[in-house]
């Protein structure tokens, strides 16, 4: 459905974004943000620091980069081309065993299929460098 990861990423970015706002209706995001343990599609804050992975297809090593991104984030997610996420549904015991959050993206929605618990971030180091992206 999408042709690139790029178009999968601006496509859905508003309904991220609706998606993770806070109850006082504050976020902030960052695209591609370096400094951190891998570079993440998206990080956000709203209150707490959280990744997405964007993918059209590669789950696994979505599911890779995610999982590193919890050195620094209370949750993250893999955000697939809905087009290719049944694999991915298959496997959704592997997203919970990780607690890494699944969701796809068609032309009009964004649906989740899994949402991790939050938790507190492995390093706070990276942590504190994420919440300095911010400042």
């Amino acid at each position: 459905m999408f042709v690139s990861e790029a178009e999968l990423v601006k496509f859905s970015l508003p309904l991220i974004i609706e998606e993770f706002r806070n109850e006082n209706n504050k976020l902030d995001y960052i695209q591609e943000p370096k400094g951190l343990f891998g570079i993440p599609d998206v990080i956000i804050f709203n209150g707490k620091v959280v990744s997405i992975e964007y993918k059209l297809k590669n789950w696994k090593q979505a599911m890779k980069q995610a999982y590193r991104y919890q050195s620094f984030s209370y949750e993250t997610y893999v955000v697939l081309d809905m087009e290719y996420a049944d694999i991915a549904k298959k496997n959704i015991d592997m997203f919970k065993k990780f607690n890494i959050g699944l969701g796809a993206v068609d032309n009009e929605t964004i649906k989740f299929y899994y949402k991790p618990k939050k938790k507190k971030p492995f390093n706070n180091t990276l942590s504190e460098k994420a919440l300095e992206l911010f400042s």
